[in-house]
């Protein structure tokens, strides 16, 4: 016996009665599905985001300091160092002006927002499953419709996650390995 048919009383209700709380029912188990799916997109692209911000944050640091470091006139000719330094330099600048244009970190921010604001929805729709199995239809089909309007709200609203993250998140969620609570975003 599924968790549907438990829910749905087998006496003093019509069968019109029955199908509009296994609708209700069905459409609390979709939001939750793919509210947790979006969440999961949100949360490895936030965490994507502060890698590449970590790691791409060296690139200028490293290349301007070289450009500057005056000990390089010890390891190659006046004219090799100058020339260095000046490649150094200007690449540093590049890639600093690159990651001040990306704005990682409000990037990480956004859509660690989108993948917490999705989960709260994911838990949500999952209570509303076993709280209000015992409520009216009229109860439970307001809980259903706030929370497919804030869903809806939040997808036009939210940042757009890459289909790389989308991708790298679904591993996740097939394989198991996927914790929304986990320390390393």
């Amino acid at each position: 016996m599924t968790e549907l048919q438990r829910a749905l009383p087998s006496t003093g209700e019509s069968h019109q009665d029955r199908e509009l709380r296994a609708a209700l029912l069905a459409e609390c188990e979709r939001l939750e599905e793919y509210a947790k799916w979006n969440a999961a997109a949100h949360f490895t692209a936030s965490t994507l985001a502060g890698r590449v911000h970590a790691v791409a944050g060296v690139v200028p640091i490293a290349l301007g300091a070289l450009g500057t470091w005056s000990g390089m006139k010890l390891v190659a000719d006046q004219q090799t160092a100058a020339l260095v330094a000046s490649v150094a330099s200007l690449i540093a600048g590049i890639a600093g002006s690159v990651l001040s244009f990306w704005n990682l970190s409000e990037t990480r921010v956004k859509h660690f927002r989108g993948g917490t604001a999705y989960k709260t929805i994911e838990n949500e729709a999952r209570r509303a499953r076993a709280v209000f199995i015992d409520t009216s239809d009229g109860e439970l089909r307001e809980v259903v419709a706030g929370l497919a309007a804030r869903y809806d709200k939040l997808g036009d609203e939210s940042a757009q996650s890459s289909d790389f993250a989308f991708w790298l998140a679904s591993k996740k969620v097939r394989t198991g390995r996927y914790d929304p609570d986990a320390s390393d975003r």
